[in-house]
């Protein structure tokens, strides 16, 4: 057995909940798709300013009815403290199907941060909302940490989040 089926099989064995930032985008909704294939509960926070609506539509086609449930979809920004406070735990009742009592208000064990803001241009265009976006809020100095201690948030750079990347990088053409 690999490690990265030994890392589904602890996945689908330990259900977890997850942040996603950015899950609109194209990094993100494969992510999404992934994870929700593996029964994770998902909270997805996108302000759809490089992300598209499209992207989560299709992943709603490619998963089953139960597996959507399990995906709660804030439109927020990452440098609005009060988006990020909300979405640092997976509420049920906030969720998309049939509530589940057993998931209620569990709170973020990891956050995949892919929000950002491409562009050249854009970035000498408005340099402090790209800087918000694409370097204080990954460090998660200004949203997620603040955040997540009020939540129970884990800050973790394991191989765990590193895998789940791959797992997406591969399993997808661009």
């Amino acid at each position: 057995m690999t490690a990265y089926d030994e890392l589904q099989s602890r996945l689908v064995a330990e259900p977890r909940t997850w942040l996603v930032t950015g899950v609109a985008g194209f990094i993100g909704s494969n992510l999404l798709e992934a994870l929700l294939k593996l029964n994770q509960r998902v909270v997805g926070l996108d302000n759809f300013s490089t992300g598209h609506q499209r992207n989560l539509d299709e992943i709603k086609t490619l998963v089953t009815p139960e597996q959507w449930a399990n995906f709660q979809f804030i439109h927020g920004d990452i440098c609005n403290m009060d988006d990020c406070g909300t979405a640092m735990a997976f509420t049920a009742a906030l969720a998309e199907g049939v509530v589940n009592a057993a998931i209620q208000n569990q709170p973020v064990n990891f956050v995949l941060h892919q929000a950002a803001l491409g562009s050249v241009p854009r970035s000498i265009k408005d340099p402090v909302s790209t800087n918000s976006a694409n370097i204080v809020s990954a460090q998660g100095t200004t949203c997620f940490r603040p955040a997540g201690f009020a939540w129970g948030y884990r800050h973790n750079q394991s191989a765990l989040m590193v895998s789940i990347n791959r797992m997406v990088a591969f399993g997808r053409t661009v």
